[in-house]
């Protein structure tokens, strides 16, 4: 081939890696400005038992390195509560669920009759403790159900789900769930549990209307396993409480050396100077727990290696 020709045909060469380079380059700044969906809000999720669940989830832009988190309220209280902290969460490429359990803002009713056409009215007020462990024998894993599936339309990654308690009832509810979830063994066909990587507790309390947390603070995951962060106003009636959590949880993940904290840290302590609790320290715009939070999913869930991977139908 004569030197002219080499030389047409170098450039050639040359403008067919630029376009290739162009085009890559284009589809990544695409996939970076995918647009954060909309929330997608009421959705109706029926339980066995009958109880019709409403929840709003707020869908991630990252696909399956989207962090699932979970929001777990606390007693006479609801979704609606969570709004700003599941928009910012959102933000961060998360998908975000909060469900209202039984009894609890929209989900107030249960089906009835061989058609299931009839209706009863759920109140919490009347509660006992078998009604409180349904919401994580029955609802809970119903969210867990909506998740997987979202999982296996490659919208997030279970493997990273982390959990956010929020006062006596949502704290108590998210550790025994935790450790429930965590009691599952992993099977030739795959896993059916094991998804919870990161738990955070707002005020948390060991019993809540004669349901605690005894069991859950023997579960090896609870004391070794899954990342951990407490937060609590040191100035409220909760406070000692939770000081006695993160003592229990400290015997087992002792303080690492400061150089070696960024890989090995998994149980971090947030005592703020306030009486505020649970949802109203999380909302309280003067104490940033929903940075705190990012923070936390950032550092052991979004930089840690839990691989995606398809679950089982059932």
């Amino acid at each position: 081939m004569s030197m002219g020709r080499q030389f047409i045909a170098g450039l050639w060469i040359l403008a067919i890696a630029g376009l290739l380079l162009s085009s890559v380059a284009s589809a990544v700044a695409q996939e970076k400005e995918k647009p954060i969906p909309d929330p997608e809000d009421n959705i109706s999720i029926d339980t066995d038992d009958g109880v019709i669940l409403r929840v709003t989830f707020y869908p991630s832009n990252k696909g399956k390195d989207a962090v699932p988190i979970l929001i777990i309220h606390d007693y006479e209280e609801s979704r609606k509560a969570y709004e700003g902290v599941a928009l910012a969460l959102q933000k961060q490429g998360h998908a975000v669920l909060v469900p209202d359990l039984r009894g609890h803002g929209d989900s107030v009713s249960r089906r009835t009759g061989p058609d299931g056409r009839g209706r009863e009215r759920v109140d919490a007020s009347r509660f006992r403790k078998q009604d409180f462990e349904a919401m994580f024998v029955q609802d809970l894993r119903k969210m867990r159900t909506f998740l997987k599936e979202r999982n296996n339309r490659g919208e997030l990654n279970l493997n990273k789900l982390c959990v956010v308690g929020c006062g006596g009832m949502g704290t108590v509810l998210g550790m025994n769930w935790t450790a429930k979830d965590w009691s599952y063994p992993v099977l030739r066909t795959g896993k059916q549990g094991q998804d919870v990587h990161g738990l955070v507790l707002i005020s948390p309390e060991w019993s809540f209307k004669g349901l605690g947390i005894n069991l859950a603070m023997r579960s090896p995951a609870i004391l070794k396993e899954v990342s951990t962060m407490l937060v609590v106003g040191e100035k409220g009636s909760v406070a000692s409480g939770t000081e006695r959590i993160y003592r229990t949880l400290l015997r087992f993940r002792p303080e690492p050396p400061p150089e070696r904290a960024k890989d090995e840290k998994t149980l971090f302590y947030k005592k703020l100077d306030t009486k505020l609790q649970g949802t109203d320290l999380l909302t309280s715009r003067n104490y940033k727990v929903t940075a705190m939070i990012a923070q936390f999913v950032n550092l052991r869930l979004v930089n840690q290696e839990y691989q995606w991977t398809e679950r089982r139908s059932q």
